[in-house]
């Protein structure tokens, strides 16, 4: 009897011990595709540089709105060395060339080259920086491009949630919009050499400046660049109501990450596209992507036809395109399907992009956002923020005033 009563014994027990291995293990595969992600996803802020005492004191502004039609002095009190001014003359070595077409004409290989209409993109509306407008009680999230060849923040988009309307607005800031930049930081700029960089003082330009220039001390984020621009931002936009509640930051490997781990992408484009040896790339309406090829389209700031080159208003023309493809991408990635695919997606984004998430009641809000998306719940508004052409420093860059 005693024997009976043992082996019934050994039997829970060795029930007991297997249901705590199966809940063991259970734990471990949770861990290491939920938690160990999002605890990666939630240590990625963009690394500082900033180790150095600011040039500016406390609350002082950094953008003096009422110099923005008077030439800034660009006369230097440092060392202009080259090596000083490579992060300058890389901002303009393309964007140069691009001004050429502002306006639809230009030369290549000294012919004329046609005039032709941009393509209008449904959905994606034009407006000057004095009109944008975000409802002062919305997320507020940047989403940052850098290009990998100059550093530079050359996708500087602003997406504007809004519970209250159910509404999201997103706008896309001319990466040429001049900041007018306060005494105090011109100063700094010419001491540290870069005064007369070509291209200095463009928003893409601007997270440099506030990191190695002035090394600025505001702001909410870890970064001090990032706390830069989002500053330069309001002071430049000052009707939007665009303060930052979180930033998205990726360099080129990014963006081809997160495409690839969705495989692909149908991007309906707005018009036939050539290269430059007039060969059909994509026909006008849908054609799938596959990751470099994404990039390709996003990063198109020329145009051609057949027989050549024909204008391109450059930078919008991008922009435009980059308003639409988001829209494609978010239609097709923000789905109800896809939602519980946010722990793999997450693994992707911890190589090349960095954020501003760091809690689950961050990525638990987000995602609540994301699944009313997913069921149409969300209006969209689309925007290229652009403005006047001006020449305040005729250095020979393309710069725009965004409130003019």
């Amino acid at each position: 009897m005693k024997d009976k009563k043992d082996k019934i014994k050994l039997k829970k027990s060795a029930v007991v011990t297997f249901i705590l291995s199966l809940i063991s293990i259970a734990m471990c595969v949770v861990y290491f595709v939920a938690v160990y992600p999002m605890l990666g996803f939630f240590v990625n802020n963009m690394p500082d540089v900033n180790d150095g005492e600011s040039v500016l004191s406390e609350g002082e502004s950094i953008v003096d709105m009422s110099s923005l039609y008077i030439n800034v002095d660009l006369s230097e009190s440092g060392d202009n060395s080259d090596d000083k001014g490579n992060q300058g003359e890389t901002t303009d070595k393309n964007q140069s060339q691009g001004s050429s077409s502002q306006g639809g004409s230009g030369s290549s290989g000294g012919s004329s080259i046609p005039t032709v209409p941009d393509p209008i993109v449904k959905g994606v509306s034009k407006i000057s920086g004095k009109n944008l407008y975000f409802e002062p009680d919305a997320y507020n999230v940047l989403v940052l491009g850098q290009d990998n060849s100059s550093g530079l923040m050359d996708t500087i988009m602003i997406i504007s949630i809004c519970d209250r309307l159910n509404t999201v607005q997103v706008a896309s800031i001319a990466r040429d919009a001049y900041v007018p930049y306060s005494r105090s930081v011109v100063d700094a700029l010419n001491a540290k050499g870069y005064g007369r960089s070509v291209g200095i003082y463009k928003i893409n330009a601007s997270a440099f400046v506030g990191s190695y220039v002035v090394k600025y001390k505001g702001g909410k984020f870890s970064n001090s660049g990032i706390n830069f621009m989002c500053s330069v931002l309001q002071q430049i936009l000052p009707n939007s109501n665009c303060d930052i509640d979180e930033y998205i930051y990726m360099n080129e490997d990014g963006f081809l990450d997160i495409i690839d781990v969705v495989g692909g992408i149908t991007v309906n484009v707005t018009e036939d596209i050539y290269n430059g040896n007039g060969k059909l790339v994509w026909k006008k309406g849908p054609n799938y992507m596959n990751a470099k090829q994404c990039l390709g389209y996003v990063s198109a700031r020329y145009r051609f036809s057949e027989s050549g080159r024909v204008s391109s208003s450059g930078d919008p023309y991008r922009k435009a395109n980059q308003l639409s493809f988001m829209r494609d991408f978010a239609a097709q990635i923000i789905t109800v399907e896809n939602i519980p695919r946010i722990p793999d997606i997450m693994k992707s984004l911890t190589k090349n992009v960095w954020h501003s998430f760091n809690t689950v009641s961050d990525i638990t809000k987000y995602s609540d956002i994301a699944m009313k998306f997913a069921k149409n719940q969300y209006s969209m508004k689309m925007y290229v923020v652009n403005g006047k052409s001006i020449n305040p420093l005729g250095d020979g860059a393309s710069y725009v005033n965004l409130m003019g």
